[in-house]
């Protein structure tokens, strides 16, 4: 396959792999991950290590990643943005030799084996994102999740001092970035399934995108994968637990030809449609009032809270919440 023949020849070349030993015990196979394009849609592929079984024998890193809320809330008083992408980020950090061999694929009948840590294992996302918090301690200007990293400032002048930081910091410690990937001096920045502007946070349009062409749901591990993406996007939805209670009941059944009735279809495509016109989420002022809205059904309880700016509603967030069947029969 021309893509592997690219991709195992590119990785030779820059040290990546080298040819494994002549006793080596481990073999994995290569498989195809998808891969952003630069905005953010799917639409290739990459060759990477299918290192399922080593993962089954590495102990777990307990180094949290870092809440997406808490990231926002760090950008709230910015006016310009930055985003930096990493180029190969997981080949950086090398394997000791002793373990090298544990990495070992074949490819038209030659053994190789990671120097460099391939894409996809187990502790990889942990140990990137402490190695890029350590880096970034000092800068309160700039922040990551794992190999997203985003600059923000006040003023273009501040800006382009921070970026510049940035950067030689991450170069200094061999991190490369891919220019193709990378977003300068915007005034709003797709980050983490968002858009992010001094106006506020809304849905990455290009998401919201390939959720509308998601298919009917024919099993329940299908409805898990929607709903996951419609969660994901809560806080910016409306009675979201209210909309969604109907498949709720279905994530356990395995196939859905009875199960799914007019109703569930009708619930489905509204989400799709809900997540279309979600309003922005402004940035809250601490200097104003805030105020909660609730709402409460049968089956689920809901509030809004928003702050009122120049007699205009500034939406903060939105919390919505099932009901357990005994709290359903409590007397209201």
């Amino acid at each position: 396959m021309p893509i592997v023949d690219k991709a195992v020849l590119s990785w030779y070349q820059d040290g990546t792999i080298v040819r494994a030993g002549v006793n080596t015990e481990w073999n994995s196979p290569l498989t195809l991950a998808p891969k952003k394009n630069s905005d953010g849609t799917k639409s290739r592929t990459r060759p990477c290590l299918d290192p399922r079984h080593i993962n089954a024998l590495l102990p777990n890193d307990k180094y949290p990643l870092p809440l997406i809320r808490d990231i926002f809330e760090l950008l709230k008083d910015a006016q310009i943005f930055t985003t930096l992408d990493l180029k190969n980020a997981f080949h950086r950090f090398q394997i000791a030799k002793k373990d090298q061999p544990k990495t070992t694929f074949t490819h038209r009948g030659t053994q190789y084996m990671f120097q460099g840590c391939p894409f996809g294992l187990k502790p990889l996302s942990s140990k990137f994102q402490r190695v890029t918090a350590l880096l970034l301690e000092d800068m309160d200007y700039a922040t990551s999740f794992i190999d997203d990293i985003v600059v923000y400032s006040k003023t273009m002048e501040e800006h382009k001092t921070h970026v510049r930081s940035v950067i030689d910091k991450l170069t200094s410690v061999n991190l490369i970035l891919n220019p193709d990937k990378c977003h300068f001096a915007q005034l709003s920045v797709y980050l983490l399934g968002f858009c992010v502007s001094n106006k506020g946070l809304s849905l990455d349009i290009r998401k919201v995108t390939n959720v509308q062409q998601w298919p009917t749901p024919k099993t329940g591990n299908e409805i898990e994968r929607f709903l996951g993406v419609v969660n994901y996007f809560r806080d910016h939805i409306p009675q979201v637990s209210v909309l969604t209670a109907p498949l709720d009941k279905l994530r356990k059944i395995k196939k859905l030809d009875q199960a799914w009735t007019p109703l569930c279809d009708t619930v489905f495509r509204k989400l799709k449609f809900v997540l279309t016109c979600t309003p922005i989420l402004k940035h809250p002022n601490l200097e104003l009032p805030f105020y909660v809205a609730t709402d409460a059904s049968n089956t689920g309880i809901g509030a809004v809270l928003f702050q009122v700016i120049d007699e205009k509603i500034h939406h903060i967030g939105f919390f919505a919440r099932s009901l357990s069947p005994a709290e359903r029969n409590y007397s209201t």
